[in-house]
């Protein structure tokens, strides 16, 4: 992704002005109207909050305002990594390129498989995203049959406004017979939960999610061995885990 782009610079005349207000008014939201990742630390530490709010439909005034006043509490997750620079993407690392053609070569490490694997700081992780209340992890189950996985959690609500999380489950091989990314995501799922109340999230990961791809037979070849089970909020955001055991 980006090898064939020169810069993510943001915009210079919408940065002094950001930089500007903000220096007037310390309780400035900057809304973000945009469809990829533009380099953001020139201006990030000056405002209290951002809005995602990528290339909305004709609704879109109306829904960015029920955001900023309250009457919508934010539940999306960024579905990429976003890099603090360009140079820190892994198909500029990775990738190479002529006037012509450009090569993709990042292989496995695609996104935040990339980052996670290669201890890269981005700006914001993959599956990032604040809301006006907080969420709390807990009660992790696991119960394993040879090469399933299934388990439960609870999400609490621990803060004052009603609200949705979205709960990610990636697999880390602890010590895979191939070459893995450190970790890959298995499962998400949306829940929504009234202040101070509890939601329970049930999983299951099946043989499928513990194979790799042999590129020799062609086939998904299953991956016996020890597994982290890591959930979080993000992909650098893991609030818990559990070693299983996966056999053919």
């Amino acid at each position: 992704m980006w090898a064939d782009w020169n810069d993510l610079v943001f915009p210079g005349a919408q940065e002094n002005l950001l930089n500007k207000l903000s220096a007037i008014n310390k309780k400035v939201v900057a809304v973000l109207i945009n469809g990829s990742p533009l380099e953001v630390g020139g201006w990030l530490q000056n405002v209290p909050a951002v809005l995602e709010a990528w290339y909305p439909g004709m609704s879109c005034g109306t829904a960015i305002s029920d955001m900023l006043f309250g009457k919508t509490v934010p539940s999306g997750k960024l579905p990429f990594s976003w890099p603090k620079k360009l140079a820190d993407c892994p198909s500029q690392v990775l990738g190479t390129e002529n006037n012509d053609v450009v090569n993709y070569t990042d292989s496995l490490l695609v996104g935040y498989r990339y980052y996670d694997s290669k201890n890269v700081e981005p700006q914001f992780s993959f599956g990032y995203g604040l809301s006006y209340t907080t969420f709390k992890y807990d009660n992790l189950h696991i119960h394993t049959i040879r090469n399933t996985v299934s388990g439960s959690f609870s999400i609490k609500n621990t803060g004052n406004y009603n609200g949705a999380e979205v709960a990610e489950i990636y697999i880390k091989p602890l010590h895979p017979s191939v070459y893995r990314p450190v970790h890959e995501l298995k499962f998400f799922k949306k829940i929504t939960v009234r202040k101070n109340e509890s939601g329970k999230v049930d999983f299951k990961l099946d043989a499928e999610a513990f194979s790799y791809y042999n590129v020799k037979s062609g086939n998904w070849v299953l991956d016996p061995g020890e597994y982290e089970i890591q959930i979080g909020s993000s992909s650098r955001d893991i609030r818990l885990k559990a070693i299983v055991q996966v056999r053919n």
